[in-house]
């Protein structure tokens, strides 16, 4: 079984998203092409998972993963509620070939949204705090703050006023958001796992 280390992929601005290097000895550049058509054909089995490209040196797919959660929400007289929610993370695979190796790239738009029955416009963030699951409850305070003197001209009092009457739920967001970034992570995590096992696993019947 082979393995990433934590240092094997690595967050790629360019793409809002990670990277993977495969190294793959035994395998010219058409024959890497083969198979990752085989494991997108396996892996990638949604009508939304369409294959955009295909050629002896890039492959590119487009395809979805999904994280159910419960997010919480403000309610007038119930103080924080939690709904089931539904976030689709709708992803662009690009697969650079050449012999012996690939580089693999899976993209993210800046954000995704969150489903639930409400069908409010709420959204889950993807950047680089939750690409490489480093944000803190400090940071979630930070942007606040920022907004809410955006919102009130910079007026202290209000800004303080306002932001602990949303303490808690930045608290409790702050913990949805960060089950949710660590659940897109292990997917991604999987993705790449799972490609690589499969370009270096021997065929043989």
């Amino acid at each position: 079984m082979f393995k990433i280390s934590a240092f094997a992929q690595s967050y790629n601005a360019e793409i809002n998203g990670k990277t993977l290097v495969i190294n793959v000895d035994n395998l010219k550049a058409n024959e890497i092409q083969s198979k990752v058509l085989a494991w997108i054909a396996l892996n990638y089995k949604s009508a939304n998972d369409v294959l955009q490209h295909s050629s002896q040196d890039k492959i590119i797919a487009k395809g979805n993963f999904v994280i159910n959660s419960n997010k919480p929400f403000t309610d007038l007289f119930n103080g924080i509620v939690y709904l089931p929610a539904h976030i689709i993370f709708d992803h662009t695979l690009i697969v650079a070939i050449k012999d012996y190796k690939c580089k693999v790239d899976i993209s993210f738009p800046e954000k995704v949204k969150t489903l639930n029955y409400l069908n409010t416009d709420w959204f889950f963030n993807i950047n680089e705090y939750t690409l490489l699951n480093e944000f803190t409850i400090e940071n979630q305070y930070e942007i606040a703050k920022k907004n809410l003197n955006a919102q009130n001209n910079n007026n202290e009092k209000k800004v303080n006023r306002k932001f602990d009457s949303l303490k808690k739920y930045l608290d409790a967001n702050f913990v949805h958001d960060k089950e949710v970034s660590t659940g897109m992570n292990n997917k991604i995590d999987a993705i790449f796992i799972n490609l690589q096992n499969y370009l270096n696993k021997n065929q043989e019947w």
